[in-house]
């Protein structure tokens, strides 16, 4: 029971740099490995179907996470805070990301969101100050809002659902982004839907 790891180690937990589950594990409960500051990178054992609550919260020093195609959630504040987190890849089981789920990944430079997530909970990417490209797949339904806040420095997009959306998901950096790729499963380009991306050179 992992919800039992960190009474197991009381003077040391946020001294851990390698944890390693076993496959019979299935869920990583709230909090689990939160505030585990020398945590680098961590395997996700497939068999796992969720990331619950929390999980990695303000995990500091963690660099990368390996995530199965067994998992189809990834919940509110999972990875919130880890500003070391480089790269993340989120297979294409996942159909959830909860809000605040990569909030402050100040490390992140780019993202890509599969056509199997349905919806992106509100500020779920905010303050990733450092996200330069970001990729949305046609399977999105619900998207919350400024998923994206706090982004200034996005300049690439690929966007293949519905463009309505868009403006509000990148409140701060709509007038920076100079590429923006729509996607075949777009439809309809709105009224005013590029109004005021002043930097914005190529669209296709």
């Amino acid at each position: 029971y992992l919800s039992r790891a960190a009474t197991l180690f009381p003077d040391s937990y946020q001294n851990i740099t390698t944890f390693i589950i076993g496959n019979n594990v299935t869920n990583i409960p709230y909090g689990t490995f939160s505030g585990c500051s020398s945590l680098t990178n961590f395997t996700i054992p497939n068999g796992v179907t969720n990331i619950d609550v929390w999980t990695f919260g303000n995990c500091t020093g963690l660099t990368s996470v390996a995530i199965p195609d067994s998992v189809t959630g990834i919940g509110e504040s999972a990875f919130n805070g880890c500003i070391s987190l480089e790269g993340i890849t989120i297979p294409n089981s996942v159909n959830s990301i909860g809000n605040w789920a990569f909030s402050g990944c100040s490390s992140l430079t780019n993202i890509t969101i599969p056509n199997s997530v349905t919806s992106i909970g509100g500020r779920a990417f905010s303050g990733c100050t450092n996200l330069f490209s970001v990729s949305v797949g046609n399977g999105l339904t619900n998207m919350g809002a400024s998923a994206f806040g706090g982004c200034s420095e996005i300049e690439n997009v690929t966007w293949d659902t519905d463009l309505a959306q868009a403006a509000t998901v990148f409140p701060d950096s709509y007038q920076n982004i100079t590429t923006f790729i729509i996607g075949s499963g777009v439809t309809n380009i709105p009224g005013g839907t590029f109004s005021g991306c002043y930097s914005l050179t190529n669209v296709t």
